[in-house]
């Protein structure tokens, strides 16, 4: 079936060995084999399913993958990294095969499947704040989550981005942050007025944390910069 297509990648982890993760350091590549979330997606992802069958299909796959998230961030094991990698890896590709207004509209009950995973995963930067993939990859989960949710995703912004802007140590790191701000702001506009009225403050004073004291605060800089490109 299916499900036991992912369950099997799932059950020879994130290095292809039993029970997973084991000699696998915490920033490699995710396994290539996570691919089949990607075709399990398409297929889940078709309406001419029922909807209790594929909200059951679904729940059976998210399901495991959210408890291997939770599971290794309370055991914070030397393989837990790669472990809580390989999920949200799973799950973000998992994702791809679902359109906004069958997760949103027609059946809202696997929109929320998917908000119950970005609640667990938001604990991630927090529990590894200075594991740039991890942040990276849940910086790319919301992004996901946004393009293929819509609106459903607000509520929960406020936490994930306060998350993201206390774990990012500098300025590359906070610029994904910026991207992922910029994103939103362009989508929703006028329904991010409030987010931004609690972040912004917390935003400027990271800015000015990892930009340091020799920062040029002047513009003159800028201002060389635009003269020089304009000639």
């Amino acid at each position: 079936p299916v499900v036991d297509a992912g369950g099997a990648v799932l059950a020879r982890g994130a290095d292809g060995g039993p029970g997973g993760g084991a000699g696998r350091p915490a920033n490699a590549m995710v396994d290539d084999r996570l691919y089949v979330f990607e075709a399990l997606g398409l297929l889940l992802g078709q309406e001419e399913l029922s909807a209790d069958e594929q909200s059951s299909m679904l729940s059976s796959l998210l399901q495991p993958l959210r408890e291997q998230i939770e599971s290794n961030l309370a055991l914070n094991g030397p393989t837990s990294p790669s472990l809580v990698l390989q999920a949200m890896e799973a799950v973000v590709r998992l994702n791809k095969g679902f359109k906004t207004d069958v997760v949103t509209r027609t059946r809202p009950q696997l929109g929320q499947m998917f908000i119950h995973f970005l609640e667990v995963a938001i604990q991630v930067p927090r529990a590894y704040p200075k594991n740039k993939l991890l942040c990276s990859r849940f910086i790319s989960a919301v992004h996901r989550l946004v393009e293929c949710l819509g609106g459903v995703v607000l509520p929960y912004l406020p936490a994930a981005l306060e998350v993201l802007v206390v774990a990012q140590e500098d300025a590359a790191d906070l610029s994904e942050v910026l991207t992922l701000t910029n994103q939103l702001l362009l989508k929703y506009k006028h329904a991010m007025r409030s987010l931004l009225q609690g972040l912004l403050p917390l935003l400027l004073q990271r800015l000015h944390r990892v930009l340091g004291s020799d920062w040029d605060w002047s513009g003159k800089l800028g201002t060389t910069a635009v003269a020089v490109s304009t000639v």
